[in-house]
C-alpha cells in the first residue's frame, strides 16, 4: 500500500485488513448475479479453484503462455 500512496502522493495510512468495516449498502436485487455488494471483514487469500471449474489441461495452456505474469506476482502453478 506504501506504493499506491506513494504514486498517488498522499500520506500514508495504516490500514487494519482484519477489521474492514461496510459503511456503504446496496440493494443487491438491481444487480442481478453479480450484486453481491457484502464486504467481509478480513482480507484473506483464497484457493484458487481454476482447475475444478476450468481442468488441468486449460490451466497447464494458460500458464505456459503467461509464465512471465505468474512469476512476477508470485503466483504458483
Amino acid at each position: 500500500m506504501e506504493k499506491v500512496h506513494d504514486y498517488l502522493e498522499i500520506s500514508f495510512y495504516e490500514y487494519d485488513f482484519c477489521n474492514i468495516k461496510q459503511v456503504t449498502f446496496e440493494d443487491d436485487k438491481f444487480h442481478g448475479i453479480y450484486g453481491d455488494h457484502k464486504i467481509k471483514s478480513k482480507v484473506e487469500s483464497k484457493v484458487s479453484v481454476a482447475k475444478d471449474v476450468l481442468g488441468s489441461k486449460i490451466c497447464d495452456a494458460i500458464y505456459e503462455r503467461h509464465k512471465w505474469y505468474f512469476k512476477y506476482f508470485n503466483y504458483e502453478k
